[in-house]
């Protein structure tokens, strides 16, 4: 038994007319890692990623535009669940969240 295998994992959405939010669902024993975020978004909004419900980054984006935020390390609280936000989109955006947790696993 390793509790302290690494599990890399990444997680895709996209969203019409009322943006989109994928998540990293919480669980216990595990500290999620934050290291890239990327998509598109078609009209002026903003881009958050959460800790549980609070803000931990933020981008503004004034017009419609592609993005990709990587090299990232965003420490999400320890049994806490992470999310990439777009906050609104007129016809279509996508996000992707990526990022490791830790420890991944108790099982054999």
């Amino acid at each position: 038994m390793n509790i302290y295998t690494t599990e890399y994992w990444a997680h895709y959405g996209a969203g019409t007319t009322a943006g989109v939010s994928r998540a990293k669902e919480a669980a216990d024993w595990k500290q999620y890692f934050v290291t890239g975020v990327y998509g598109y978004v078609d009209q002026a909004t903003n881009i958050t990623i959460l800790d549980g419900s609070t803000v931990v980054a933020r981008w503004d984006f004034t017009e419609a535009s592609e993005f990709s935020f990587t090299g990232l390390l965003i420490p999400i609280t320890p049994g806490a669940g992470t999310s990439a936000v777009i906050d609104d989109s007129t016809a279509g955006c996508a996000v992707t969240i990526q990022g490791y947790s830790l420890p991944a696993s108790t099982e054999a």
